[in-house]
């Protein structure tokens, strides 16, 4: 609603279908990825405040895009460097070349020391520590050419497919008919 206005029909229908996506169910009640559950509320709130802030950068929009990004952080680190890597990217547009450049580089501080104060813990837990003693990060984060193309070879074309109850987890992680469509209508 904070987007589209009076359009609250259609900002209800766009939250019930980002919440039935099956990669979004998934994570729920498939493999057991309660962590990631743990994000589905707060990724739409960096993705709200990312949009209100391309429209007016203000202290008030960084607040609340640190504040949702901060606590997705608290939810699971994987969806959060994502989340990370995309607030990043639009930030850098959004500033990059503008006239009003330096006050929305203070209202990105702001947000900056809002995001540091509320995801400090979990940011130094998973970049300062390993997760067993002996064991280096680095071994878990290495994914070979080999091992990336076998997991996609068992997913596709499977994401396309309706999902299925059981045994066919990966494929189950899909954004679904009707996101795919709106996807496309937002295309055209």
């Amino acid at each position: 609603t904070r987007l589209l206005g009076n359009r609250r029909w259609a900002a209800a229908l766009i939250a019930l279908l980002y919440l039935a996506c099956p990669g979004v169910l998934e994570v729920a009640y498939g493999p057991d990825l309660y962590m990631s559950w743990m994000t589905v509320a707060w990724v739409p709130v960096a993705v709200l405040s990312i949009c209100r802030g391309v429209e007016s950068w203000d202290r008030l929009s960084m607040i609340v895009l640190a504040t949702g990004h901060g606590l997705c952080w608290w939810g699971h680190s994987p969806v959060a460097l994502w989340t990370t890597i995309a607030v990043f990217i639009v930030a850098l547009f959004a500033v990059a070349g503008r006239p009003d450049a330096l006050s929305r580089i203070r209202a990105l501080a702001v947000g900056g020391v809002v995001f540091a104060a509320i995801a400090a813990y979990p940011l130094g837990s998973v970049l300062l520590y390993p997760p067993e003693p002996g064991v280096h990060t680095a071994e878990l984060q290495r994914a070979d050419a080999p091992v990336i193309a076998s997991f996609i070879r068992q997913a596709f074309p499977g994401v396309l497919l309706p999902i299925k109850a059981a045994g066919a987890w990966n494929q189950n992680f899909q954004l679904g008919y009707a996101l795919w469509a709106l996807f496309l209508m937002a295309i055209v």
